[in-house]
């Protein structure tokens, strides 16, 4: 895979995950936000899940999806960090355990 198809790819599943993250800052303290506020949140997270669909769609027109499907595997993994990280949730062992084994899972896959 070329360079720029590859930081295609990051900036797919990257704003995939911010996407995420802006929905659920936006809809996650309601009584604390104004309308205007959770608008831009939801707003600016619509637009990123756009760019990333846009990329994606690309990224389909010049490869299988066989080859680069596994990289949306690693979605949840990065949500999940993503959400420790900005929004402040706690990871606990269950969700870690679920995270090893799906690296685990990408890791055979890829290996194939």
């Amino acid at each position: 895979m070329n360079p720029l198809y590859f930081l295609l790819l990051l900036v797919s599943n990257g704003s995939a995950i911010a996407g995420q993250v802006f929905f659920k800052r936006g809809m996650g303290d309601a009584v604390r936000m104004s309308g205007w506020q959770r608008a831009s949140w939801v707003g600016t997270g619509i637009a990123s899940k756009a760019l990333s669909f846009f990329c994606w769609v690309l990224l389909l027109s010049r490869f299988e999806l066989s080859y680069i499907y596994p990289f949306e595997a690693l979605d949840p993994i990065f949500v999940a960090l993503a959400a420790a990280l900005f929004l402040r949730e706690k990871l606990n062992f269950r969700l870690l355990l679920g995270i090893s084994i799906i690296c685990a899972g990408i890791a055979i896959v890829s290996i194939t």
